[in-house]
């Protein structure tokens, strides 16, 4: 999945995401500067990275667990 990403470029993006919110911010608490990040990084994700995360996590579901 990692993979996935830093292939996107995604990685890249939302590490200077939240350099640029940390810069902005008077905060460098943890879960403050992930509240800001968080919804705009899920957004970034594109769909077919999306789709193809899903089917993985499928996939690795289907394997652990017995129907």
């Amino acid at each position: 999945m990692n993979q996935l990403l830093l292939d996107d470029g995604w990685i890249d993006k939302v590490q200077q995401m939240t350099r640029e919110e940390m810069n902005k911010s008077d905060s460098t608490n943890f879960v403050e500067i992930l509240n800001k990040v968080e919804p705009r990084a899920l957004d970034m994700v594109n769909d077919q990275t999306k789709t193809e995360i899903l089917e993985l996590i499928k996939s690795f579901l289907n394997d652990i667990i017995e129907v």
